[in-house]
């Protein structure tokens, strides 16, 4: 009889796996993964069948920690235009306040690796956090993927955090400068 997998053991995997990738990329070597995580390499394998397997669950225990944060101080009685702004903002500092998470979810982001199946599963949790009239925005008259949209709006993101953290006394500008510069490229065609 096979033994029962932990729950414990599991999160140190998506840790481990966090910390693997923010360092070396998605070629981080899942040997390096297990021993962050304190386990056998075996051990790694007995609760993600694949490596693509495990990034996957990787970037959607890090879109659920990040929604944790950037979904907790939208209102959903404000307009479209503000709640966008705030979420936008608490993506921001989100980045800022983790920036391992922040690195490793950038570059799971844009795989090739990431499944369709997660893409969607992050684009559902976001119409359920957001609602469906931010889907709506995303949709463009171009006819161009969801996921390139993403892919766009989260570059604009990571510069935005990365000017943030080198440049904290001018944080306000530019999360309001990315935040009109995201929204105009959104709400134009």
């Amino acid at each position: 009889m096979a033994r029962p997998k932990s729950t414990d053991k599991q999160v140190a995997l998506l840790k481990a796996a966090v910390q693997a990738i923010a360092s070396d990329g998605l070629g981080a070597p899942t040997s390096k993964i297990a021993k962050l995580a304190g386990v056998a390499e075996g051990t790694l394998f007995r609760y993600y069948a694949t490596k693509d397997e495990l990034i996957n669950e990787v970037y959607l225990y890090l879109i659920n920690l990040m929604n944790e944060s950037i979904y907790k101080k939208s209102d959903p009685s404000s307009t479209l235009y503000e709640r966008t702004e705030a979420i936008w903002n608490n993506y921001i500092d989100w980045g800022v306040a983790h920036p391992v998470e922040n690195s490793a979810i950038s570059q799971l982001a844009v795989s090739e690796k990431i499944t369709a199946e997660s893409h969607e599963r992050v684009m559902q949790l976001c119409i359920d956090l957001h609602g469906k009239d931010i889907s709506d925005l995303f949709l463009t008259e171009q006819n161009v993927s969801t996921f390139y949209v993403d892919a766009v709006m989260n570059a604009l993101a990571q510069v935005t955090v990365n000017f943030v953290i080198s440049h904290p006394a001018e944080a306000t500008k530019y999360k309001q400068v990315g935040f009109k510069i995201m929204w105009k490229g959104l709400t134009q065609s």
